[in-house]
C-alpha cells in the first residue's frame, strides 16, 4: 500500500511566498512625485556651484576637482582624510527627494572599518536628530554592497534600521525618499530616469534636513577612492534659503553637523548619581564633625 503524500496548506505557502517578496527590493511606489521646487545641477555641463554648494571634510578644496565630465574626488592612499565631499548651502523641508548620480573609477579595498564609496547622507536640525545613509561601498574581504542606515528617536524610543545588498557595477545613482516621515532607500544601476529600486524603508522624523552631505567616506585612510559625481538633484515641498531664492545681500545659509541621537547610558548615570551622593555624603559628615 502507498503511503498518501503530505502537501502543506496553502496558506503556509502563501506567507512564505509575501515573506520573501518582503525581503527583496522593489520599485519605488511613485516614480515621478509631485514637488514644489527643484535644485537641479548638472556637474559635467554647468560645473561646481560656488553659490548653493560647499566643500566639507580636510583638505576638500584640493581635493575636489571639476573636469568635464563632473565634480572629481581623488584620495589618494594614507590621506588622513575619512570623509570628503560637498554640501547643499539650504534646508530641506517637508516631503522629498535627493538624487545623486556617480561614477566610482577606482578603489582600494579596505582592510578594517565599513568600507569605501560615495554616500549620500541627511540629518535633521533640531533635538533629537535623526540621520540617515544610503552608499555604495567597497568592503573589507572583497565584499561590493548598496548600504542603507537609518538612526531616529520615534516616541521616546530610539530606532535603527541597517541593510546590505551585494552589487557588481561601478556607476548609478543613489536616492533618498521621505513621505511624511518615513523614508525609503532607492538605487540605480545606471544614469538613466527610470523608476528606482527601493532598497529600504525605515521610520525617521518629518523634521527640517538641516544637512545634506553628498561625499566620499573612508574607514580605511590605506585606501586609494577615485570617486566622480556627475548630477545632485534635490526635489522638496520646500527649500528654504535656496541661494537663487535669496537676494544677493542676504548672508548664506551653514549647514551643521547635528550628531545623531545616542541611547542613554543608565550604567553611567547611576554611577554619577551615586558617585554625586557619596561626596555629598562625605561633605555632610565633615561639615558635621566641624560645627559639633
Amino acid at each position: 500500500m502507498t503511503a498518501s503524500r503530505v502537501h502543506p496548506p496553502v496558506s503556509l505557502f502563501i506567507c512564505g511566498l509575501l515573506v520573501a517578496g518582503l525581503a527583496l527590493p522593489r520599485e519605488s511606489r511613485a516614480a515621478d512625485p509631485d514637488y514644489a521646487i527643484e535644485y537641479n545641477r548638472d556637474f559635467s555641463t554647468e560645473g561646481f556651484d560656488n553659490r548653493a554648494l560647499a566643500p566639507f571634510g580636510a583638505g576638500a578644496t584640493s581635493l575636489l576637482q571639476q573636469s568635464e565630465e563632473g565634480v572629481e574626488i581623488a584620495v589618494p592612499a594614507g590621506a588622513e582624510t575619512k570623509s570628503v565631499g560637498l554640501t547643499p548651502r539650504f534646508v530641506v523641508r517637508g516631503d522629498f527627494e535627493i538624487t545623486l548620480w556617480y561614477e566610482i573609477k577606482a578603489w582600494d579595498e579596505p582592510q578594517k572599518g565599513s568600507g569605501v564609496g560615495p554616500t549620500l547622507y541627511v540629518t535633521t536640525s533640531g533635538d533629537p536628530s535623526a540621520a540617515a545613509e544610503i552608499g555604495h561601498l567597497h568592503r573589507p574581504e572583497g565584499e561590493r554592497m548598496h548600504t542603507t542606515f537609518a538612526r531616529a528617536v520615534v516616541e521616546g524610543e530610539q530606532k535603527k534600521s541597517a541593510r546590505r545588498f551585494e552589487t557588481e557595477t561601478m556607476q548609478g545613482q543613489l536616492r533618498i525618499r521621505r513621505t511624511g516621515s518615513e523614508l525609503d532607500f532607492e538605487m540605480r544601476e545606471d544614469w538613466q530616469d527610470e523608476p528606482h529600486r527601493v532598497l529600504n524603508s525605515a521610520e525617521f522624523s518629518d523634521g527640517d534636513i538641516g544637512l545634506v552631505r553628498v561625499g566620499v567616506k573612508r574607514s580605511d585612510t590605506g585606501a586609494r577612492t577615485e570617486v566622480r559625481f556627475k548630477r545632485l538633484r534635490i526635489r522638496a515641498d520646500e527649500l528654504p534659503q535656496l541661494p537663487s531664492e535669496e537676494r544677493t545681500s542676504e548672508p548664506l545659509y551653514r549647514p551643521a553637523y547635528h550628531p545623531p541621537p545616542q541611547t542613554t547610558n543608565w550604567t553611567r548615570l547611576i554611577l554619577l548619581g551615586g558617585g554625586i551622593v557619596a561626596v555629598l555624603a562625605v561633605s555632610g559628615t565633615l561639615f558635621w564633625r566641624r560645627t559639633r
